[in-house]
């Protein structure tokens, strides 16, 4: 991995992956997007120029392609759900560190293939829950590690934002 930055690839050029790009512009951390991957090199091509990344970024046809790339340090996975499990062993296999979009697999059976090859090859693994570095999450985590309640065992929780529905 570079030290100076953080090199990530994308697969998958849906509008999930266009969120990862919106955030990922908007990062205070040293990250950079050097690749993008799809199906086809068209829509690969098309994702490049509609979410404005850098003439740089190297666009691929295949996911395969991508995760031969040794420029390419991590890679964030925002394909369909039933995907995610097969793409990311390929990924892990080939030493790339994995972001992956939620759910992380279809069900804990799958999950768990992922986890173990990330753990085999000691390589970083995680699922894409926006909510878990949420500003409100960070301060109930304190509250809990301070103990200002005391001993808590466990919690419950609901995120929601209020919406309007109109013409219904």
């Amino acid at each position: 991995m570079s030290s100076e930055e953080l090199r990530w690839g994308i697969i998958g050029c849906g509008l999930i992956s266009h969120d990862f790009v919106l955030s990922m512009k908007n990062c205070k951390t040293k990250n950079k997007i050097v690749a993008v991957a799809a199906r086809n090199l068209e829509k690969a091509e098309n994702f490049k120029t509609q979410t404005n990344l850098e003439n740089s970024v190297v666009v691929y046809g295949s996911y395969d392609e991508l995760l031969a790339d040794k420029n390419v340090d991590i890679v964030y996975i925002g394909v369909v759900n039933h995907e995610h499990v097969p793409i990311g062993i390929k990924a892990l296999e080939v030493g790339k560190p994995l972001l992956a979009e939620k759910p992380i697999g279809p069900n804990v059976k799958e999950a768990k293939k992922l986890f173990e090859k990330a753990k085999e090859k000691n390589l970083f693994l995680m699922e894409a829950t926006w909510s878990r570095f949420s500003p409100v999450y960070q301060e109930i985590r304190k509250i809990i590690d301070e103990k200002t309640l005391g001993n808590v065992v466990g919690v419950n929780a609901t995120f929601c934002l209020p919406w309007l529905v109109s013409g219904v």
